[in-house]
């Protein structure tokens, strides 16, 4: 989950990745609460350049967001 884009967050700290690793423990076993967002964003600027960008969201708080040339 943590290794390619854009499936993967490169920039992720080691602390934010066990954070993350938490809140989803907690929801494979039923007892935990909390959120986790991934948004990707496909963006066409004016000059026409394309982009992905991409943020992981756990609890409302953003640990990473990513941009890419495609």
């Amino acid at each position: 989950m943590l290794s390619d884009f854009p499936h993967g967050f490169q920039a992720l700290s080691q602390e934010d990745a066990m954070h993350l690793h938490s809140v989803v423990s907690g929801f494979l076993n039923a007892d935990g609460k909390g959120s986790i967002e991934l948004l990707q964003t496909l963006v066409v600027d004016i000059d026409g350049q394309r982009s992905a960008q991409k943020a992981l969201l756990v609890n409302g708080i953003v640990l990473c967001t990513e941009e890419r040339e495609i």
